[in-house]
């Protein structure tokens, strides 16, 4: 009995390593692709923090960090609300004129 308890554990053990290389690889494909950024968009552009300070995301799997972002306060998000009334009164002509990266 012990012995398949055992089996059983190591290839739930097993699965779960899988699952966690597979997170890894989509989070690297992430990070290359441009997806993940340490910005914060605001007004059409990335920004960083005002005052500099960033904060880590981790991976709740394994405890790894993912990526740092922008630590984004009052100021930032002000200017961002701000700047999202302004891009509301846009069409969507002059919307699709602005670069997206």
């Amino acid at each position: 009995m012990a012995s398949s308890i055992s089996s059983l554990n190591s290839k739930a053990f097993s699965k779960s390593l899988l699952r966690l290389s597979h997170v890894e690889t989509t989070v690297d494909r992430l990070r290359k692709s441009g997806v993940l950024r340490a910005q914060g968009l605001v007004g059409g552009n990335w920004i960083d923090a005002y005052d500099g300070m960033t904060v880590q995301v981790h991976n709740p799997a394994t405890g790894d960090v993912i990526t740092s972002v922008a630590c984004i306060g009052r100021d930032e998000a002000t200017d961002a609300i701000s700047s999202a009334y302004t891009w509301s009164k846009l069409t969507a002509s002059d919307r699709s004129k602005y670069d997206e990266t």
